[in-house]
């Protein structure tokens, strides 16, 4: 058991060694990152390895790697704005670059130049259900209806009676016209849902997860203070892109509604309980300081500015929430300090930002012994 331990744990290792060589090699000139490549195996040599477009995607899985330092990950979301990915109108991100498509009648068009060099070609033009080609009136050739895939035009070529060379030219015609190795859906097909040009809210959303996420992991180990606030800049940026922080005019939509995306030519489409509902309630804890570590309710350095945490509620400089159906009144102090209401009257105050265990455990288990808890903050001095 032991030596079997042992070689899994080579393994995990060799493993991730192999996974931070991968994210290093896969970093643009532009400073984004690969997201999906495409391998190929045209003959028995060595696979072909190519790249698709820049992805959202795969900037937020970068983020999330532990191969990247807090710097690199900074200059990640950097990249991201001066990159094709940033629409400015919304300040926000596409899902991959606006891809421009053929007109309609330019589609499916074999190139004259190809006939001309490959004059074999001529007899794969049939009419009606024969063949595979077909020329219209003004001499254009077009691969017959119906052939929807290299399963269908194989067919179509077994009928045929085609040889090898023409079946293998036909073939690399086929797939250089359409490009199905490098399909991507509705992002490069169409300019609706979340088509060519569109923002995708919920994967913006993930995005901002992965910058806080590398926010407080910077500020938990206690990291350069410069690197903090520059991280906190990139997350306020990149949450200044969401609806609710926009006028309905720009937004398209009621900002504080929930909408699946925005195409390049209308506002917020396709309203409801999207995907992004639930990185709206991860984010809004760690904007607030709210964090939980080992089990115990702490409050940490809160993430959004200070005019904006700060704008008064109840009568006071203060900001309100619940935890778990408990009621939390969070203020600024001199000191770091907690004070707890249980329903029977009894009132403890402790210092300092963090629950113990059966407090915590208390509101965790929405029992309502805790009837309300007032933080009170004093501000983080940078050393």
């Amino acid at each position: 058991v032991e030596v079997e331990v042992t070689s899994l744990a080579r393994f995990i290792d060799d493993a991730l060694a192999h996974l931070a060589a991968t994210v290093a090699t896969a970093r643009r000139p532009d400073g984004l990152y690969h997201a999906y490549n495409l391998v190929a195996f045209p003959s028995s040599d060595p696979a072909e390895v190519t790249h698709l477009p820049a992805m959202l995607e795969g900037q937020v899985a970068v983020l999330g790697t532990s191969a990247l330092t807090a710097s690199e990950a900074l200059e990640v979301v950097e990249a991201l704005f001066s990159s094709e990915l940033y629409r400015a109108d919304q300040g926000s991100f596409v899902l991959y670059p606006a891809a421009g498509r053929p007109a309609f009648l330019d589609r499916n068009t074999v190139p004259p130049e190809v006939m001309d060099q490959h004059p074999e070609l001529r007899s794969l033009v049939g009419t009606g259900s024969s063949g595979v080609l077909r020329v219209d009136a003004a001499g254009a050739v077009h691969f017959r209806p119906g052939l929807s895939n290299a399963r269908d035009l194989d067919a179509a070529l077994d009928v045929l009676g085609a040889d090898a060379a023409v079946r293998e030219q036909i073939r690399a015609v086929y797939e250089a016209l359409f490009d199905h190795h490098a399909f991507t859906g509705r992002s490069g097909g169409m300019y609706g849902y979340e088509g060519i040009g569109s923002i995708y809210w919920h994967m913006v959303a993930k995005l901002l997860v992965a910058i806080q996420e590398r926010y407080l992991e910077e500020v938990g180990r206690g990291g350069d203070a410069a690197m903090i606030e520059g991280l906190a800049a990139a997350y306020r940026r990149v949450r200044d892109g969401l609806g609710f922080r926009k006028d309905p005019a720009t937004f398209g939509a009621v900002p504080t509604d929930c909408y699946s995306h925005t195409p390049a030519h209308a506002g917020a489409q396709q309203p409801g309980m999207t995907g992004q509902v639930k990185e709206e309630v991860l984010t809004r804890g760690g904007e607030l300081g709210l964090r939980i570590a080992g089990g115990r309710l702490t409050w940490g350095r809160p993430l959004l500015p200070e005019q904006e945490l700060w704008a008064g509620t109840g009568g006071g400089r203060a900001f309100e929430l619940t935890v778990c159906g408990t009621p939390v009144r969070v203020e600024p102090a001199e000191v770091d300090q907690m004070r707890i209401e249980r329903r029977d009257g009894d009132v403890e105050v402790v210092a300092g930002r963090t629950l113990d265990r059966e407090v915590s455990g208390a509101v965790f288990d929405r029992g309502g012994g805790v009837a309300r808890i007032v933080v009170r903050l004093a501000p983080v001095v940078d050393a």
